[in-house]
């Protein structure tokens, strides 16, 4: 599976890259224990999140020094925001793969 790109949020007053990516994924296994992407809790949605934003100041070049629970702590706030945001770059990667198989499908 290739992933489409990084996305630059805003929660508050940080802004963070988020990128989607095998080594997210597998960071967010290993972090919540959850090996089949079950986003029915806000915990897991947060940590694939950030799971996410390292990922994304990896892609970018940028220092990511905040643990899972600092993360909290910057975003705790804005709840709105965060799963406002965690939702747009799910859907813009989901319909970008959706595009993706469309034109694989109908050359």
């Amino acid at each position: 599976m290739r992933f489409l790109k990084n996305h630059k949020v805003r929660i508050g007053k940080h802004s963070f890259y988020v990128r989607i990516t095998n080594r997210a994924i597998i960071e967010y296994e290993e972090l919540s224990g959850d090996k089949t992407m079950n986003f029915e809790s806000t915990g897991n949605m947060l940590k694939f999140f950030y799971c996410t934003a390292k990922a994304g100041a990896l892609s970018e070049k940028q220092k990511f020094n905040y643990s899972y629970s600092q993360f909290l702590d910057l975003i705790d706030n804005y709840f709105s925001e965060t799963m406002t945001a965690f939702n747009e770059v799910m859907s813009e990667e989901s319909e970008g793969q959706d595009e993706k198989k469309k034109l694989m499908m109908n050359p």
